[in-house]
C-alpha cells in the first residue's frame, strides 16, 4: 500500500497563496509520503496544459505517485438537459485525468441539501445519477482509469445506498473511494460500514471527528450536523472517536493493496494534521 495525501488537506494553504501543487509534492516527499491526490479547487487551473505537465514532472522527479484526480459533480439534476450538461463538462475533467496520467480519478454522484436526502429522494434519483455515471465511466474506460465515487454529500453517502448506485451502474471500471471517517455523517458505524464496502474500494481516504451527541454540550466552533443531530468536527488522525486499529485491521484482511491517503480537514495546523497522519497511517499498516 502506497501512503500520502489529498491535495485538500492542505488548500488552505493553497488558497492563501502559500502553496501551489508542487509545493504539496515536495512536503508529501519529505515527510516519508508516497503518493498525492489532486483535488485542486479554484487555486490550481488544470485547464492549463501547462500546469498539468509541469505538476506531472515534478511528480516524477520527485518520485511521487499522481495516485488520482478529484473532480466535482452532480448528477442529482432536475433535467435531463442539465445532466447532459453536467456529463459533457466531467468528460472535458476526464480528458485532464488521462493527461495527468493517473490511474483513479475521483467523481462524485450527486448531492442534495441534507433535509431533502431522504430514502425517498434517493430513490427518485438513483436511476438517472447511475445512467450518467455509467456514461462517464465507459469514457474514462478509453483512458484506462478507474472512476470511483465516494461516500459524501449526505445523498450517496450510507453504505447500501453506495452499493446501490455501483451495482446499478456495474461496470467494471466504476468503483468507490472509500472515506473511513465519512460514514459517521450519514449516522452509520464506520466499522460495519467499511466491513460492507471494502470489496468495492479502488483508493481509500483516512480522516477522524470528533462527535457530539444530540444534547451534550457543544463548544464554539464550526461543526457539521448529521440528518439525526449529532455534530462533527474533523481533527487529526488519531485524535477523534474512530477505532482505527479495527480498521485498519478490516482494510488489511480485506487484500486490498491500493493508495491510502490522508484528508485532513480540522482545525489544527494543517501541516501538523498531514505530518501526524501520514505517520499514523504508517503504523497502523506496518
Amino acid at each position: 500500500m502506497k501512503i500520502g495525501i489529498s491535495t485538500y488537506s492542505l488548500s488552505r494553504e493553497a488558497v492563501a497563496g502559500r502553496m501551489n501543487v508542487e509545493d504539496m509534492i515536495d512536503f508529501v516527499a519529505e515527510n516519508g509520503g508516497e503518493q498525492i491526490e489532486l483535488s485542486p479547487g479554484d487555486w490550481c487551473n488544470t485547464a492549463d496544459n501547462a500546469v498539468v505537465d509541469g505538476i506531472v514532472r515534478h511528480a516524477k522527479e520527485r518520485n511521487i505517485l499522481l495516485s488520482s484526480y478529484t473532480v466535482g459533480a452532480n448528477f442529482a439534476k432536475e433535467s435531463a438537459d442539465e445532466r447532459k450538461a453536467e456529463i459533457e463538462r466531467i468528460k472535458g475533467q476526464i480528458d485532464i485525468g488521462a493527461r495527468l496520467g493517473v490511474p483513479v480519478m475521483r467523481c462524485d454522484a450527486g448531492s442534495r441539501p441534507v433535509a431533502q436526502c431522504t430514502f425517498e429522494q434517493f430513490e427518485r434519483d438513483l436511476p438517472a445519477v447511475a445512467e450518467c455515471c455509467g456514461i462517464i465511466a465507459d469514457y474514462a474506460d478509453k483512458y484506462g482509469i478507474m472512476l470511483t465515487m465516494e461516500n459524501h454529500g449526505f445523498l450517496f453517502q450510507h453504505s447500501e445506498r453506495v452499493q446501490r448506485l455501483l451495482r446499478m451502474v456495474n461496470r467494471k471500471n466504476y468503483r468507490t473511494t472509500l472515506d473511513v471517517g465519512n460514514f459517521l455523517c450519514a449516522d452509520e458505524d464506520p466499522v460495519v460500514a467499511i466491513q460492507n464496502n471494502i470489496s468495492y474500494a479502488a483508493q481509500i481516504h483516512f480522516k477522524d471527528f470528533i462527535r457530539i451527541a444530540p444534547g451534550e454540550y457543544l463548544p464554539a466552533g464550526d461543526w457539521l450536523h448529521t440528518r439525526a443531530g449529532y455534530a462533527l468536527r474533523g481533527t487529526i488522525i488519531g485524535h477523534g472517536v474512530l477505532d482505527l486499529p479495527v480498521i485498519a485491521d478490516i482494510i488489511k484482511k480485506s487484500g486490498y493493496d491500493g493508495c491510502i491517503s490522508v484528508e485532513f480537514e480540522g482545525p489544527e495546523d494543517c501541516f501538523l494534521g498531514c505530518k501526524q497522519g501520514m505517520a499514523t497511517l504508517r503504523d497502523l499498516f506496518k
